[in-house]
């Protein structure tokens, strides 16, 4: 029992406590609540509209759209680095400024050598004074198993965009597991091409928290999730959200292997 203990606190047995939360979780699938609407860059709407990333105008007239359909508050899992027209600029920035739902959009954050976390802004020429969260993702072996509720920038911490979306008080924890027993399928995507066209199920939108992101899967923002195999990381924010929503499960982790 020492022994196993010892082993346990050193983190010998994470990797196989890893594996036995992913057979846990998928041992009671259950679909998500539907409250969080993923508006997906997807292959349609590149196809339609034209290679990604759109000019801004382009996505300003996206973002006003959703923001027609009556949401109850709009993310943008979108980051703009950098100035491009003024007149396009401006476009995207005005758009995001006078939502009528609070609109929140990310910051970048990539993980250096050494596990320093070094976050990137966007521009305030294009998004003007819009509130920030992070769309950090962290690996473990390979895989997402945990989001971060906040993360420390060289501008303060920022809040997660799951914890954001699940309006929680970041101060609780200060990271935790995602549920993989949600089904990532039941996950309401509806295409930006129908949103831009106005062709969207209003029923879908109206009054849900709405997350901008691209899903397609040749955009390079994939990553891998126990158990469901690669999926756009947007759909990984909505998991979160909805584990923060609906409580942690709980886990043995170690604890296990040292009964």
């Amino acid at each position: 029992a020492a022994i196993c203990g010892a082993l346990g606190v050193l983190g010998f047995f994470q990797p196989a406590s890893l594996l036995l939360y992913t057979l846990q979780t998928k041992a009671a699938i259950k679909p998500v609540s539907k409250d969080f609407v993923v508006v997906g860059i997807d292959s349609p709407s590149i196809r339609e509209i034209g290679r990604w990333p759109w000019p801004r105008e382009k996505q300003a007239e996206l973002i006003k759209k959703m923001d027609g359909y009556g949401p109850n508050s709009i993310f943008i899992d979108i980051g703009y680095q950098g100035k491009t027209t003024p007149a396009a600029d401006s476009s995207l920035r005005n758009a995001l400024e006078t939502t009528k739902a609070p609109t929140e959009i990310v910051a970048l954050a990539t993980e250096r050598d050494g596990g320093a976390v070094r976050t990137i802004f966007s521009h305030s020429a294009a998004v003007g004074s819009s509130a920030s969260t992070t769309a950090y993702l962290p690996y473990l072996f390979g895989y997402v198993w945990n989001l971060p509720t906040e993360i420390d920038t060289e501008n303060g911490r920022l809040q997660s965009l799951a914890g954001s979306m699940a309006k929680m008080d970041s101060s609780q924890l200060s990271e935790f597991r995602i549920n993989y027993g949600y089904d990532p399928n039941t996950i309401p995507v509806v295409s930006a091409k129908d949103v831009i066209n106005g062709l969207a199920d209003p029923n879908i939108l109206k009054g849900k928290a709405l997350v901008l992101g691209v899903t397609d899967v040749t955009q390079n923002d994939i990553h891998s999730m126990p158990g469901w195999g690669e999926r756009a990381g947007v759909l990984f924010h909505v998991m979160g959200a909805e584990t923060l929503k609906d409580g942690m499960p709980k886990e043995w982790g170690w604890l296990l292997f040292f009964c």
